[in-house]
Formats: C-alpha cells, structure tokens, sequence
C-alpha cells in the first residue's frame, strides 16, 4: 500500500510539471496557428489531443496516414476539434508548398510542417530525439517556446537531424562514415538532380525515409520524387490504372524530363510489371519513361548503379557522341552523397582533376543536369569514383567505346589518377599494389593489412503523448 502511494505521488507531482510546463508555454505562444507533422512523432495526433485540451490553437496535422493505436485519437478529434486540418504529405503540390509565406505567425512542431508551411518559427527535431514519458511532454513544451522565440530558416535549419540521445547532426554523421541504405535510395540519389520524376511504389510514409533521411540534399533543393501511397487492398487486388492515372496527372502538372518506376518489396512480390507500365506511360504521355527493378533487399550501390546504367544506355546518345571527342575530358561516375557526403567534397575532387589539366564533362550525378550527362560520349576516357558508377562506365564503353578508369582522385592521389587516365590503366590502385609488393617483403607488407570490420546505426526511443 505504501509503494502504491509513494507511486500516485510521484506520477502526481510529474503531473504537476507538465500541466506546468505546458501553462508556461502557451502564455507565450498564445492563440498563434500550431501545425504538427508525424516526422516528429509516430502519434501526432496524440499530441494534437494533449495541445488542443491545453488551449492551444493546433490548426494543422500533416500525416499519410492513421495508426490503429490513434484511432481513438482520432474519433475525439472528429467530434471535439472538427475544424482541425489533416493534410497528406505525399501530395504532389506539397513539394512546392514552401515557397509561400504563412499569413501570420506559425509555430510549425516537427521538419515537414516547417517546410510545407514556410514557417520561420519550428521545433527542429525527428522522432521526438528519445525524449520520453512524462520529461518528454515537458521539453518539448519548452522546446516550443524556444522555437517561438527564435527565427529560424527552414532551407537550411532542417537539414539538421537528431539522432537518439547523441543528437547528432546528419552532416556530421557523413564526416565519420556514409550510411548504408537500400536500393531504392540509391535509385532517389542517382537521379535526384536530373529533373525526372521518380516514382516509389509503396505505402505512404516510406518517401520520409527514402529521402528525409537518407538524402542530404532534400532540404536545399527540390526534386521530383513522389511516393505512390501503396494501400493495403491495392497490394492484395492490384490496382495499376489508380497508380497510373497518378503518375499522369502529376506529370502533366510538373512536366518531368523522364518518368523512372521504382519497386519495394510488397509490389516486387506481387510480380507488378513495371517494363510494361513505363511502356504505357511513354506512349500515353510521350515522357520518356522506365522502371528500374529495385526490390528494397539490395544496397544501394546496386539501385544507384542500375539508375545510371539506364540514363547512359537510353540519354547519352550516338548523336552527341559522333565525331572526334576532345583530348583530356573526362566523365566523373559515381559521385553521389551515398559515398561522398555534401556537393563541396565532390567539387574539392574535380578541383583536384582540374589541377591536373583535366576538362570534366559530367559528373554523375551531383552538379550537373540530365542535359550534361547527355553528352557524356564526347569525353575522351571515364573515371569510376566509386562502385555506384562502374555500371555506366561499362556500358558507356559498350556504346561509344569510351575506356574507363577506377579511382577516386583525393589529393594525394590526384596525380596518380590523372596519370592512370593518360594511359588508360583501368586499375591504378591494382597496380601499384603489384608493384608495392614486388619491392617489399613478403613478412612486411602481411603485417600491414589491416581488415576493418564495423556496423554503424542508431536507435530512436520517442515519449508517448496519449
């Protein structure tokens, strides 16, 4: 009995604090516009409930949909806040809904209700950044009022990502070691900047994923890349003409250079035919269009290089290519964030080329436009950056004949490289490995292998708001 008391005291003083906290917040904030987006918790509409209760004037929820666990949530708001806005993210026009101002101050809880309302006032955090119970509640009624206070631009202030209790930043995480995600992300982040439509068969709510937290660049320039809001029953019965009348109005709204399909693992075992479906979308739309067959089991070294093998067999054309190629352009392949983090790191190695007297045509893919990469067949020779480009190098060299060379050009090596591509050695790495080994002893270069072995990854635990 004593324990029991001891329990209901503790939980009523906790209580206290948050009734509190969340008292002291809204004298602040007051009767200003609060939107809420799932990014920032699993359950937000839970948190609408626990604002809405406390006076809060919560106008807006972006979710793609509703958990079974909120389903009561959701019946309470129905009938105590009918005017309350619940808006899909996965709508094409959401893509372009920052560009506008929000009429009056808006406090915007989470990174997509920041960026679709324009608001310069958000709480910056994905997952809740473990912040649990009862002391979760309160920080992040503070975290609130902060937000509030301070102004904030959402283009570059939400790029940055909590991660579990470390609270590190994404671009940070990129300097230790790039992140090991999945063919499909590999597909979103080869054809990122090239102005096609990428579109993601699965439910809604993957393309946070895909993007939001496996690419870097979402935050500072857009891209199309659309997520087809795959349902239950859709998967069960098939419902194609629904996914292609989809494709269709949204292409006829943003007028993509290309149309790419991109399977998960719920239509990849279903057998959907995405050859088929892009045949039909290019006769239908006259948009060149073409499915990369992905199944989300795969790295994404696997869907990035398959993304570029398509945009060099079907872009770089023969007409382009004709004629003599100039002495000493080269093609850079594979450079994207997956390997390489930020665009500075992968202009700091062009710059190293350009040292040399290299002339970069293209760079796959981060820089330059689907119209550079199109007249990748005029370079004299390809260098191979990372694994994500041998694809296209190989079929480059199918097409046109062009040899290539694999290396990445880091200062220190830069010289080398630009030696290897003069004589078109394809693995300068290779050999001069042979040649270390042919010049010391066999005792000494065994002791020097070192093998690294290594898993990198975070958990997120978030506090509960029901």
């Amino acid at each position: 009995m004593e324990g029991k008391q001891i329990l209901s005291e503790w939980m009523e003083k906790k209580i206290t604090l948050c009734e509190e906290a969340l008292n002291h917040a809204k004298q602040i904030i007051g009767n200003a516009p609060i939107t809420i987006d799932y990014t920032f918790h699993p359950r937000p509409l839970g948190l609408a409930r626990l604002l809405l209760i406390h006076g809060f004037n919560v106008k807006t929820v972006f979710l793609d949909s509703i958990s079974p666990e909120e389903k009561e949530v959701f019946e309470w708001l129905k009938v105590n806040a009918p005017k309350l806005e619940l808006r899909a993210t996965v709508h094409a026009k959401m893509r372009v809904l920052h560009e506008a101002h929000p009429s009056e101050k808006t406090l915007a809880i989470g990174q997509k209700a920041a960026w679709s309302t324009g608001s310069h006032y958000f709480v910056n955090l994905v997952q809740g950044a473990s912040l649990q119970g009862f002391d979760g509640i309160r920080r992040t009624a503070e975290l609130m009022e902060e937000a509030f206070l301070n102004e904030k631009d959402p283009k570059t202030m939400n790029r940055k990502k909590r991660m579990g209790v470390h609270k590190l930043h994404m671009r940070q995480s990129y300097r230790i070691i790039p992140i090991y995600t999945s063919d499909v992300s590999g597909v979103c982040s080869a054809l990122y900047e090239l102005g096609g439509m990428v579109v993601m068969h699965d439910p809604s709510g993957c393309n946070s994923t895909y993007n939001t937290h496996d690419e870097i660049r979402w935050y500072d320039q857009d891209s199309l890349i659309f997520i087809s809001g795959l349902t239950e029953i859709d998967a069960v019965m098939g419902n194609d003409e629904k996914f292609l009348s989809d494709i269709k109005e949204a292409a006829r709204e943003f007028h993509p250079k290309f149309i790419a399909l991109v399977s998960s693992p719920i239509p990849f075992m279903n057998g959907t035919d995405f050859p088929a479906l892009a045949k039909v979308l290019e006769i239908e739309t006259g948009i060149p269009s073409f499915a990369v067959p992905t199944n989300g089991m795969h790295d994404y070294v696997y869907g990035a290089g398959i993304a570029f093998e398509e945009i060099a067999k079907r872009f770089v054309t023969e007409k382009e290519a004709r004629g003599n190629y100039a002495k000493r352009t080269v093609n850079l392949l594979g450079a994207t964030p997956l390997d390489f983090g930020p665009f500075p790191r992968v202009e700091e190695l062009k710059n190293n080329l350009e040292k040399c007297g290299w002339e970069i045509l293209s760079t796959w893919a981060m820089g330059d436009s689907l119209e550079d990469l199109v007249k990748a067949g005029n370079a004299e020779i390809n260098l191979v950056m990372s694994s994500v480009g041998l694809r296209a190098a190989k079929a480059l060299k199918e097409k046109f004949g062009t040899p290539y060379v694999i290396g990445t050009p880091y200062k220190e090596y830069a010289e080398r490289i630009s030696e290897a591509l003069e004589k078109k050695i394809p693995m300068p790495a290779l050999e001069d490995r042979k040649e270390w080994e042919k010049n010391t002893a066999i005792e000494d270069w065994k002791s020097q292998i070192v093998t690294l072995i290594g898993v990198a990854g975070y958990n997120n635990i978030s506090c509960s708001f029901n």
